[in-house]
């Protein structure tokens, strides 16, 4: 995936289908690439045998906005496929999949969350795709980092999406400029965005008197800073380790009750997009896609900025969550499963093409329709550009969160550590037989 050559040839045979398959889908194209491999149209895109029919897709996505109009369009010259979208809110998601699965109505495809893997397989809610979807195609090449984390005993139960970072840091430019400081992003840039960094400027930049803090979160993520989560999984066995004693949560969790508790740079205000907006924050721990909804205007008009969560001390990386979303599943009952498949790798081929960036700034701007999105919706200047083509250096930390019971606890866990300030260690241990139950209950039934 960080082969950068290898992307460049791959994603210019790419955008020439894209721009094939919406004036005809002619086949047979070739490109070269940076390192000589040729790579024609019908190797990213197999032949399916689905013209004329149409797959059924479960999904929180609206038939109306334009991109899946576009997709579904490009999916029809392509493949001869129509697509009809069963829509419902995404928390619902699960209990729809469930009951259609039961009622021996599934859809041809589940648009899936991370969080729903591997329990949905475990479940017999999904099948695997090893015996329909050819892995060993070269666009998998994009999905290679993700797919362990939808395995379960070794088969894949859906295709991840190419990765892109889900939770950053957003900054406001005008409060660290009148104070004289370093931005996040020049920290980054010179290697020095950090725990310490961090937590000097949310120092710097705090005014509790007046309501203003250096920094704001909707959740915890600075968990996956050092590349751990609460819990691990084995995507070979399929089950599920606690993690709550590791020495490196026990660090990460008692800094962020440090942040609240011991140098109160922590706003108490856990839904702080709105404070963020009106200046009361200067920094929000958030996901990337506020840049296209409440932080649209401020971020065309360069008020505010992104940067990657910050590095912990003990680690030579930036581990940062990498998005894998949507995932793409076919339920167990599919009826058309042909059509599915069709969908499943154009999208795949789609995604690839948008979200990587080639070594030619010029040929990547006339070609990534992401970047030109980027530029002409978004107000991305080259800055912008440049520190999202960064993202493919920095190592993914995978969330695991598929256990209601036990996220709900640990959710507790680490509520308490931010507003009373005790010790992670201490809450583990009143919880750790309750929580480990939850893990045995789950492994055992797998057996």
């Amino acid at each position: 995936m960080k082969n950068l050559k290898r992307t460049l040839s791959l994603l210019l045979a790419g955008v020439m289908l894209t721009a094939a398959a919406g004036c005809g889908g002619e086949k047979g194209d070739t490109e070269s690439g940076g390192d000589g491999k040729v790579y024609s149209t019908s190797e990213l895109l197999p032949e399916i045998n689905a013209k004329g029919t149409k797959v059924t897709v479960l999904t929180h996505w609206s038939k109306d906005e334009v991109k899946n109009q576009q997709f579904n369009a490009n999916l029809k010259t392509q493949y001869g496929v129509d697509v009809e979208y069963i829509t419902v809110d995404w928390n619902d998601l699960g209990t729809r999949l469930t009951s259609m699965v039961l009622s021996n109505m599934a859809p041809d495809i589940y648009i899936g969350r991370y969080k729903d893997y591997p329990l949905i397989a475990t479940k017999n809610l999904v099948q695997p795709l090893d015996g329909i979807i050819d892995f060993s195609n070269p666009l998998f090449d994009y999905t290679k980092d993700s797919q362990s984390t939808v395995q379960s005993g070794g088969k894949n139960y859906a295709v991840t999406s190419p990765d892109r970072v889900g939770w950053i840091v957003w900054y406001n430019e005008k409060m660290f400029s009148e104070a004289g400081l370093d931005t996040p992003r020049e920290l980054y840039w010179n290697n020095n965005w950090n725990w310490d960094t961090f937590l000097n400027a949310a120092k710097e930049l705090t005014d509790s008197k007046n309501g203003v803090y250096g920094v704001g979160a909707t959740g915890n993520y600075f968990t996956m800073t050092t590349g751990e989560h609460f819990l691990k999984y084995d995507s070979k066995t399929g089950k599920l380790e606690n993690n709550l004693r590791s020495p490196m949560i026990s660090k990460v969790m008692n800094f962020w009750g440090d942040l609240a508790q011991k140098y109160k740079v922590l706003s108490p205000d856990t839904e702080g997009i709105q404070a963020f907006t009106q200046g009361k924050l200067a920094m929000l721990m958030d996901g990337d896609w506020l840049e296209e909804s409440q932080l649209l205007e401020q971020s065309k008009r360069n008020d505010v900025n992104f940067v990657p969560m910050p590095k912990c001390p003990d680690t030579d990386k930036y581990y940062v969550q990498m998005d894998y979303d949507p995932l793409f599943s076919i339920p167990v009952g599919a009826k058309n499963t042909e059509g599915a498949k069709a969908y499943i790798m154009y999208q795949l081929f789609n995604r690839a093409a948008l979200v990587k960036k080639n070594e030619n700034e010029e040929m990547a701007k006339k070609y990534d329709t992401n970047i030109q999105r980027r530029v002409s919706v978004l107000g991305n200047d080259d800055e912008d550009l440049k520190m999202q083509a960064s993202y493919t250096d920095l190592t993914p930390a995978h969330i695991v969160d598929n256990l209601p019971d036990f996220t709900s606890i640990v959710s507790t866990m680490q509520d308490e550590v931010r507003t009373k300030g005790t010790s992670w260690e201490t809450l583990v241990e009143k919880n750790y037989a309750a929580l480990q139950a939850y893990v045995d209950e789950y492994n055992n039934g797998l057996s």
